[in-house]
């Protein structure tokens, strides 16, 4: 199986970006179409295995140990974890707006999505200006 391309830290930020502006103060079928829209894509977050002592994301943890998702493998050079390599990598995967959620309470250096980088950038392109009107 081929590996997903690690979404950059912009891309991820204006994801996170789009989920803050259209499912808190926002507009419920806006975020319904862009929540739809994301859970299609393809994603697995990956981070240190570590961080599964992370308190911040002790629910989803929780959740993915009762469900099995929780693969371990090693570190890559490629990965630039700001780890030593030891400890090894947790893949798991999830919908897009999860990864995102778990992402934004990990340490940077210690997280990242992979994800269908075009199918990422239609939904943001997509958006953007319902996220620019409510904002």
């Amino acid at each position: 199986m081929k590996q997903l391309p690690r979404l950059t830290e912009a891309e991820i930020t204006s994801l996170s970006d789009q989920f803050s502006a259209l499912a808190v103060p926002g507009d419920a079928p806006a975020y319904q179409r862009w929540h739809a829209a994301i859970e299609k894509i393809p994603c697995v977050l990956e981070a240190p295995l570590g961080e599964i002592t992370n308190p911040d994301i002790a629910g989803f943890v929780w959740a993915w140990g009762i469900q099995s998702a929780i693969e371990t493998c090693r570190i890559e050079k490629a990965d630039r974890f700001d780890a030593q390599g030891l400890e090894g990598k947790l893949r798991v995967h999830v919908a897009l707006t999860t990864a995102v959620l778990v992402w934004r309470e990990l340490p940077p250096h210690r997280r990242q999505i992979r994800a269908d980088r075009a199918q990422v950038r239609r939904v943001l392109a997509y958006f953007a200006p319902t996220v620019e009107a409510l904002t």
